[in-house]
């Protein structure tokens, strides 16, 4: 059996949310985000310790988001209010953010390469950005370090879904399925 272990990350892409209510999931064009160099997530559980027959009966756990950091080489001012909301005046090439400016809420895909040369991929339903992170450092000191972006992927209104994971039969195989988000709830 082919190893299965990842050991890539790429085609990070954004989708802006339009809709997502309990009827309806809607998300506008994709907006690919170049130069991505990792990914890292992690669950977040709420637990909680049914007690019965003086002692731990059974453990309940929730799953209410992931938190998620991602890093990319470059960050344009044009992709930031994308990403992080605030404005871009594509005249004088200026990105604004103010007090008040609210991050929109995107959904996402990406995929990481398997061992074996075949690709996982991940649709990511609510995505939204807390932080953005840079370092800057001195030209001589050889440290070229990336824009880390540290967020939430949460559940969608109308199902709680979080997220879907596909694996392709072969190398670049079905790579399409992370072009497009699909509607929920659309006629």
């Amino acid at each position: 059996m082919a190893r299965k272990y990842l050991k890539g990350f790429d085609r990070f892409s954004i989708f802006p949310i339009t809709e997502d209510t309990e009827e309806k999931y809607i998300v506008g064009e994709r907006v690919p985000v170049i130069a991505a160099q990792s990914l890292s997530k992690e669950e977040q559980v709420e637990e909680e310790d049914i007690v019965a027959d003086d002692g731990v009966w059974d453990t309940d756990s929730d799953v209410t988001g992931e938190d998620v950091t991602f890093t990319v080489a470059e960050l344009s001012n044009e992709l930031r209010p994308k990403l992080r909301g605030g404005k871009y005046e594509a005249e004088t090439k200026t990105y604004s953010f103010s007090k008040g400016d609210v991050a929109p809420e995107l959904a996402c895909s990406y995929r990481g390469l398997l061992a074996d040369g075949t690709y996982r991929m991940w649709k990511q339903y609510r995505f939204k950005v807390s932080q953005i992170k840079m370092d800057l450092n001195t030209k001589g000191s050889g440290d070229r370090s990336g824009v880390e972006i540290t967020g939430k992927f949460l559940s969608r209104a109308c199902d709680g879904k979080f997220y879907d994971i596909k694996d392709t039969e072969t190398g670049n195989e079905d790579l399409t399925w992370l072009d497009t988000i699909e509607a929920v709830g659309q006629e």
